[in-house]
């Protein structure tokens, strides 16, 4: 079947996204899903998502995911995400880092997965069981620069990464011969119909964001991003060395108490033709004052 769908993207006028509508069908016959949640409002004062919670360094603490799920989060005095909640306070995951944004740990109730770093690279990943005290190699990663061009998993999987602009596309198995075809909707939302082949096990998703199954979330290395909501759970780390008079819409700012600052939204208006690998500046993005919304 051939799929005949479309998304239809609304915004205020400092590009917070309002709404979204999706219509058609996918490959499978299948009603196409939304991008992120199809309505949110803005607190007129603010700026920030209406009915939703935030600190008061700007950073979001209690918000729904993709699946409209709400979720609580907590962060250490350096702005980064330390724990993920239910709504109900039940821990989901719990983060550990070293001394810059690099995360080494993530605990879920089943398991603890520990990372080993490259540069601003992960390189290897171990998992250990909660009830064991020995960690067991998952994956290495092998790039060509920035770029991912193959991973192993358990030391007899090869996998193959055949990337677009945003991240990888095409996943090929050395082990199974076969290929799979990776899709998300521009804000992130996977889109499996769209995909081809065996069900990927590769969680470098969106931009090659690494996705967690658990939470729905995207660790962007310097913040989480929330394909629920299109924007990014904390305030931008870099701040104003981000900005860039070549570039006028890095310098979107406002003064709050004084002071000027400013916040991260993903996207310059254009969710396939844009990104920011590493969640670290407004270079390729828009943005607009910390305290006034994400």
């Amino acid at each position: 079947m051939t799929a005949d769908w479309s998304q239809t993207y609304t915004y205020d006028r400092y590009g917070n996204r309002t709404g979204t509508t999706a219509s058609g069908v996918d490959t499978d016959n299948v009603t196409v899903p939304t991008d992120g949640i199809s309505s949110m409002s803005y607190d007129n004062t603010t700026n920030r998502i209406s009915g939703w919670d935030y600190d008061f360094a700007g950073n979001l603490t209690r918000g729904q995911n993709v699946s409209g799920v709400w979720q609580r989060f907590e962060y250490d005095s350096a702005g980064r995400l330390k724990k993920v909640k239910d709504d109900s306070n039940n821990p989901i995951e719990t983060y550990t880092y070293g001394a810059s944004r690099e995360k080494l740990k993530t605990v879920t109730s089943t398991q603890r997965a520990y990372y080993a770093w490259g540069g601003s690279k992960v390189l290897v990943e171990y998992i250990e069981a909660i009830a064991s005290s020995t960690p067991a190699y998952s994956k290495v990663y092998f790039y060509a620069g920035e770029r991912l061009v193959s991973s192993n998993e358990g030391g007899s999987v090869d996998l193959y990464h055949h990337p677009d602009r945003l991240g990888t596309k095409v996943v090929s198995n050395s082990f199974t011969s076969s290929l799979t075809r990776q899709a998300t909707l521009p804000f992130g939302t996977d889109f499996p119909a769209e995909g081809t082949g065996a069900p990927s096990t590769n969680n470098l998703l969106f931009t090659s964001y690494d996705r967690s199954a658990n939470t729905g979330l995207d660790y962007a290395t310097n913040r989480t991003y929330s394909p629920g909501q299109s924007r990014f759970t904390q305030v931008d780390p870099i701040g104003m060395a981000s900005a860039s008079l070549g570039n006028p819409q890095s310098n979107n700012m406002c003064p709050w108490k004084g002071e000027i600052w400013r916040k991260h939204l993903y996207s310059s208006l254009s969710g396939t033709a844009l990104y920011d690998r590493n969640s670290s500046g407004c270079s390729r993005r828009y943005c607009i004052c910390p305290f006034q919304g994400h």
